[in-house]
């Protein structure tokens, strides 16, 4: 069951985000962990401005991090793959969902019988 939960999730963020990337252009998901209400799309022309904002304030912690963000944004736009950010009080955190391979990886621990999942 858990892993038939997992996939379903995996595959509606990639759902959410091929929707979005429609409707707005590139741009990653971003999950507000403390409060799922407040989740969003973050397109990259939002990403850029935020950027120089940044910049301006000389933060360069947060520009780096934006700036990685629109690179993963960017290079991955044209390969089927889902940018998406985790935002708490304490951390920022980037990933790249890849469905197929964590279609493979939820397979392969199904076949273990584990019950912990690392994508």
């Amino acid at each position: 069951m858990a892993k038939t939960v997992s996939q379903m999730i995996l595959e509606d963020i990639v759902t959410l985000q091929k929707e979005f990337r429609e409707a707005e252009g590139m741009g990653c998901l971003v999950f507000n962990l403390e409060n799922t209400d407040d989740s969003k799309f973050y397109p990259i022309g939002n990403v850029r401005a935020d950027i120089s904002i940044a910049e301006e304030f000389n933060d360069v912690k947060t520009a780096t991090f934006l700036k990685q963000c629109a690179d993963m944004i960017e290079k991955n736009d044209d390969k089927n793959l889902c940018p998406v950010m985790a935002v708490s009080r304490e951390d920022l955190q980037l990933f790249l969902v890849n469905l197929a391979e964590c279609a493979q990886k939820l397979e392969k621990l199904s076949e273990e019988g584990g019950s912990r999942l690392i994508l």
